[in-house]
């Protein structure tokens, strides 16, 4: 009789860490959605959409803003090539930039290298060193030069741009799969923490998502 008490209660404090731990479940399952980026795919949008269905405004606004980007951060790139892309996560961006900026160095230091080339130091008669320069070649290095500066220039542009653009798609795309019609503000005060807590032989875990935000709405 007395083992048969302690199992009931076993199988009754279980069930109620089960039907406590569903919320917990769907936003787990949330968030690897979200930090895998799939969710900006169709399918994975979609997905996005069935996992939030079942949970509250609170928790998806949660969701929402532990995870949203800030598209102004990608104007780094100004300061330095493709910082931008990778704070906001634009790693496609980031990585094109790179090739741009690498390219635009290669090419503007070749037609520097011929330009320098070009110069070329003959001796008259007297024994008097004058130096002479390869027009051809010269203006050859100076076009090689001017491309591989607009090369790094346009890198720059477009990584802040790129970074900017795919913030506010990022923004977007997780705002429609969390189906949240309108977004709010949250106290600057608040953080995002996960707390769990073992309890012999459960494992109960509590998400306390709360977050600290500074709004830069575009």
């Amino acid at each position: 009789m007395r083992f048969t008490v302690m199992f009931l209660t076993l199988l009754l404090v279980m069930s109620v860490f089960t039907f406590g731990d569903g919320t917990n479940s769907s936003v787990q399952k949330a968030q690897e959605l979200i930090r895998s980026k799939r969710f900006m795919t169709k399918s994975g949008l979609q997905e996005l959409k069935t996992i939030s269905s079942s949970l509250d405004e609170k928790t998806r606004m949660d969701l929402f803003y532990a995870n949203k980007k800030i598209p102004a951060l990608g104007f780094l790139s100004f300061v330095v090539p493709s910082l931008g892309n990778w704070i906001v996560g634009d790693t496609t961006g980031g990585v094109v930039t790179l090739v741009l900026f690498g390219s635009g160095i290669g090419v503007a230091y070749f037609g520097a290298y011929m330009m320098v080339n070009s110069i070329h130091y003959t001796k008259d008669e007297y024994g008097y060193s004058y130096p002479t320069v390869d027009s051809s070649q010269y203006s050859t290095g100076y076009l090689f030069y001017l491309v591989g500066l607009g090369l790094m220039i346009g890198g720059d542009i477009y990584s802040a741009f790129s970074a900017f653009s795919y913030g506010r798609r990022f923004n977007s795309s997780l705002q429609e799969g969390l189906s949240l019609s309108t977004v709010y503000n949250y106290p600057l005060d608040q953080r995002i923490n996960s707390v769990t807590e073992k309890r012999g032989l459960f494992n109960r875990r509590e998400e306390i998502v709360n977050f600290d935000l500074v709004a830069i709405r575009f």
